[in-house]
């Protein structure tokens, strides 16, 4: 027996229907729901569609009820509060520009070293009167002739028309440096030469002069001019003059002023100076007249020889002492035998004079009295000579 068909199709609905919901609420679970812009506390509904075509012979569908779930829609985050915009901070004053500082004025800028000047060349021969104007100032004449051996002889003269020294006098042959215009008020505008042969003059500026650093020593021969450096109070001791020629040493200071004659004779020297000894003294330059070989040598003052007081001591020539010991009281002086010059002077510890004990050019032997602040003595004497000193009892 066949089944009836007709029977079964209400069947067959019934159960399409119910997979269909079952499928639309699967669907549904799965589904993103989409958030209402409606407020948080209305709930959102899913709505199923229930018309569903069927066959014309099936039977109504049962409605099936669609149960509304409500949608959790999330919490909108917080919104967070603006922050303070802080206040502005006070502009500064500004401050109070300093006043510019007055720029200091600019320094003399040093004016360039003076050019060394020119030599003044005169050449000649024989007797001759040469005009010259001397520009150089103080200056070192080197004078050269009398080859021949005959009378050779150089003067120079100033504005007035006077002589101002007589610088050559020889029958040797000549060949020598001089000081020029040295002294205030000198200016050379002439020379005078006497001479068989040739001669040659020419003027030159101080600063071709030797240098003798002092304490030190130098040689030479003939005249001469030398720059002293560095001098000092102390001793020169000079050598010269073999030959028993004429021979002189004197100093001059800064200002080309003379200070003394150191030596000044016609016999062989050999002696010691003091130099410098007085207030004020600086010698600067030397000039030696000498018609042959010389030596001169600066040293300190305590190169000296020394006598102790009491007591005694023997020279021969010029020479300084140093007094220690005891305070000196008196002295017993002997010498110049040779009937020459003979001078003794007693200075103090800071150069100064204090007495002129001896000063004679006959021989002598006495007593005299020394101040207490004795320190050196001085000898000037071309033979022998001795100095007793006694102290207070």
């Amino acid at each position: 027996m066949k089944p009836n068909k007709g029977y079964l199709l209400p069947f067959i609905a019934l159960i399409t229907l119910i997979i269909v919901s079952l499928a639309c609420g699967k669907t549904a679970a799965t589904k993103t729901p989409k958030l209402d812009t409606e407020p948080q506390d209305k709930t959102s509904k899913l709505e199923i569609p229930t018309n569903t075509l069927v066959s014309a012979n099936a039977p109504e569908p049962t409605k099936t009820e669609v149960v509304m779930l409500p949608i959790n829609t999330s919490e909108p985050t917080l919104t967070p509060k603006p922050t303070t915009t802080p206040r502005p901070t006070d502009t500064p004053k500004p401050s109070n520009t300093p006043k510019p500082t007055n720029t200091p004025k600019p320094t003399d800028t040093p004016l360039p070293p003076t050019n060394t000047p020119e030599p003044i060349r005169l050449t000649g021969k024989g007797d001759s009167i040469v005009d010259v104007d001397n520009t150089i100032g103080a200056a070192i004449v080197h004078i050269q002739g009398n080859a021949v051996g005959n009378y050779f002889s150089v003067k120079n003269y100033g504005d007035d028309g006077e002589s101002i020294d007589l610088l050559v006098n020889t029958t040797d042959p000549y060949d020598g440096f001089l000081l020029l215009d040295f002294r205030e008020g000198e200016h050379t505008i002439r020379f005078e030469v006497k001479a068989v042969g040739e001669w040659f003059i020419e003027i030159l500026p101080l600063s071709v002069a030797r240098v003798l650093e002092a304490p030190g020593i130098i040689e030479g021969k003939g005249d001469e001019v030398i720059k002293v450096s560095n001098s000092i109070l102390g001793l020169i001791k000079v050598k010269g003059n073999a030959s028993s020629l004429y021979f002189s040493v004197k100093n001059y200071g800064e200002d080309t002023q003379l200070i003394d004659l150191l030596v000044n004779t016609t016999d062989p020297y050999e002696g010691i100076r003091p130099l410098d000894f007085r207030e004020g003294e600086n010698t600067t330059w030397l000039e030696i007249k000498s018609e042959d070989e010389w030596t001169i040598e600066i040293m300190p003052i305590s190169y000296a020889r020394v006598l102790n007081v009491p007591g005694k001591i023997d020279g021969k020539g010029d020479d300084v002492i140093v007094l220690s010991g005891s305070v000196p009281d008196l002295a017993k002086i002997v010498g110049n035998a040779e009937s020459l010059y003979f001078s003794v002077k007693n200075y103090s510890s800071d150069g100064y004079i204090l007495d002129l004990l001896v000063n004679t050019t006959d021989p002598y032997e006495g007593m005299v009295i020394l101040s207490k602040d004795t320190a050196f003595l001085e000898i000037v004497s071309e033979g022998d000579w001795s100095i007793e000193i006694t102290t207070k009892k």
